[in-house]
C-alpha cells in the first residue's frame, strides 16, 4: 500500500501541500467585491415526502410539470392550476437520480449517470424510447449533462458529471462533447478534454453544463466559470469555438489538486483518489432563450471534519467548502443581468422554463421562483405548496411502455 502524496496539478506536490496547509484556517479572500443580491419571489413549492424525493423536473403542457423520483424513476405530473398530482408511471428500467430535460414538441429527454441511461419520453403517448449510450474510451459506458438541439439531435458531455475518472498515460485526446442524431447515431465531435496533468484532474476540470440557442451549442465550465459558444452545427466542417467568455470571479482559486492513496486490492484501478478544489460555480443551466443561470460558490473555508478512515489514508484531513451561494443570471452576450439571494440559502441544481419560472432544487424539494428577467410570468397566480405524496418504489403498479427501437449501448466510431 502506498500514498502517492500527489497534491497539485503541476510542480511539486510538497509545495502545494504547504500552500494548502497555510490556507487551512482561513477563508479564501475576495479578489473582487461580490454583486449586491436582490430577493426572489417564491411562487410555489414542491416538498419531498418520505416516499418521494425529486431528482428531475421539466415543464409539460399548460403550467404543469413532470418530476422524476430519485430512487426508482417514478414520473409524477403536478398541475399547478389545481395543486393535484397524477402518478404517470415508473420508468421501465431501474435508474436512480433521473434528470429530465425539455425536448422537441411534446417530448422530454430522461437521463441518469448511475446507471448510464438515456431515453426520449413522450408526454403525449407516455411511452419511453431508449437511446444509445456512449462508450467512452476512458471509462466505458457513461452519461453526462446534455442539451437538446434542433432536428431531435442531442449534445452530450459524457464525463461532464463524473468527478473521479482517470485519464490515460500517455495522454489520449478525447472530445469534450458528442452529438447524436434522432436515430441515436453519433455524428459529430465538439471541443476536447484538456490535459491538466495528474491522473484525475483532466476529467474533474471537464465538468460542464450544456445549452443551445437555435442551432448554436453553448457550454459553461463549473470549475473556472468560462462560457464557450460554438459555431452553428450546420456549418461546413462542423461546429468550432467562436467565442469564450470568462464570467466574473470574486476570489482567486488555485488549480484543483489531487491526492491518491493506492492499494493493489482496490477495485477502482488500485487507487482511491481525493480532489481538493474551489470551483467558482456550484451548478448552472441555460434557459430556453440562451440566457445562463448559475449557482455561484463563495466564501470557501477549509472544513477539517473527516472520517476516521480518511484521516488514516490521506495526509490532509478535510475539504474546501463554500459557505455562501447565490443565483446569477447572464445575457446571451455574457453580461450580468442580476444577482439574487436564494430563498433557502443554498441549492443543489436548477432548471428554467419559458413560462417565467425558475426551479431550485434545495434540501426541502423544489422551490419555484419568478424569473426576474423574464418578460412575463405565464404560470403564476395563487401560491401553491404541494407535497409530493407519491410512492417511488420498484413495486409501483404502472410501468411506462418501452419502445426499444434501438440498441441502447453502442461503441463510439473511431472517426467521430
Amino acid at each position: 500500500m502506498t500514498n502517492s502524496g500527489r497534491l497539485g496539478a503541476w510542480g511539486s506536490g510538497f509545495a502545494a501541500f504547504l500552500l494548502l496547509g497555510a490556507c487551512e484556517s482561513a477563508k479564501i479572500p475576495d479578489s473582487a467585491p461580490p454583486p449586491r443580491q436582490l430577493p426572489l419571489e417564491v411562487i410555489a413549492t414542491l416538498e419531498d415526502s418520505e416516499s418521494f424525493s425529486v431528482s428531475g423536473i421539466a415543464p409539460v403542457q399548460g403550467c404543469s410539470v413532470w418530476v422524476a423520483g430519485s430512487a426508482w424513476g417514478l414520473i409524477v405530473e403536478v398541475d399547478f392550476m389545481t395543486g393535484s398530482l397524477r402518478e404517470v408511471g415508473r420508468l421501465p428500467v431501474w435508474a436512480s437520480g433521473v434528470r429530465l430535460e425539455r425536448g422537441d414538441s411534446t417530448d422530454l429527454v430522461a437521463w441518469s449517470v448511475s446507471p448510464p441511461w438515456l431515453a426520449r419520453l413522450s408526454t403525449r403517448t407516455e411511452r419511453v424510447q431508449p437511446l444509445r449510450i456512449p462508450v467512452h474510451p476512458w471509462i466505458g459506458r457513461t452519461m453526462g449533462p446534455l442539451a437538446v438541439l434542433s432536428s431531435s439531435r442531442v449534445a452530450i458531455a459524457p464525463i461532464g458529471s463524473q468527478q473521479i475518472v482517470r485519464s490515460p498515460r500517455p495522454w489520449t485526446e478525447v472530445p469534450l462533447i458528442r452529438i447524436q442524431d434522432a436515430a441515436g447515431r453519433w455524428v459529430e465531435s465538439v471541443g476536447h478534454v484538456e490535459d491538466r496533468g495528474g491522473d484525475y484532474l483532466s476529467a474533474y476540470q471537464a465538468r460542464v453544463r450544456l445549452g443551445s440557442r437555435g442551432d448554436t451549442l453553448l457550454s459553461v465550465n463549473l470549475v473556472d466559470a468560462v462560457v464557450t459558444v460554438f459555431s452553428s452545427l450546420s456549418d461546413p466542417g462542423g461546429p468550432a469555438v467562436i467565442r469564450s467568455v470568462s464570467l466574473p470571479r470574486y476570489f482567486s482559486a488555485s488549480p484543483p489538486q489531487e491526492e491518491i492513496w493506492r492499494a493493489d486490492w482496490l477495485q477502482i484501478g488500485g487507487a482511491r483518489p481525493r480532489i481538493y478544489a474551489t470551483p467558482h460555480l456550484a451548478e448552472a443551466t441555460f434557459g430556453p432563450e440562451g440566457r445562463l443561470y448559475v449557482l455561484r460558490n463563495h466564501g470557501f473555508r477549509w472544513n477539517s471534519d473527516d472520517t476516521t478512515l480518511s484521516r488514516q489514508l490521506y495526509t490532509r484531513a478535510g475539504r474546501w467548502e463554500s459557505t455562501e451561494q447565490w443565483l446569477e443570471i447572464f445575457s446571451v452576450e455574457g453580461a450580468l443581468l442580476g444577482a439574487y439571494a436564494l430563498p433557502n440559502g443554498r441549492a443543489f441544481w436548477l432548471r428554467v422554463d419559458d413560462a417565467g419560472r425558475i426551479f431550485l432544487r434545495d434540501e426541502k424539494g423544489i422551490t419555484i421562483v419568478r424569473n426576474p428577467v423574464a418578460s412575463a410570468l405565464r404560470c403564476g397566480g395563487e401560491f401553491r405548496a404541494v407535497t409530493l405524496d407519491a410512492s417511488d418504489s420498484p413495486d409501483h403498479p404502472t410501468v411506462l411502455s418501452l419502445n426499444p427501437a434501438v440498441e441502447p449501448v453502442v461503441a463510439l466510431p473511431p472517426d467521430v
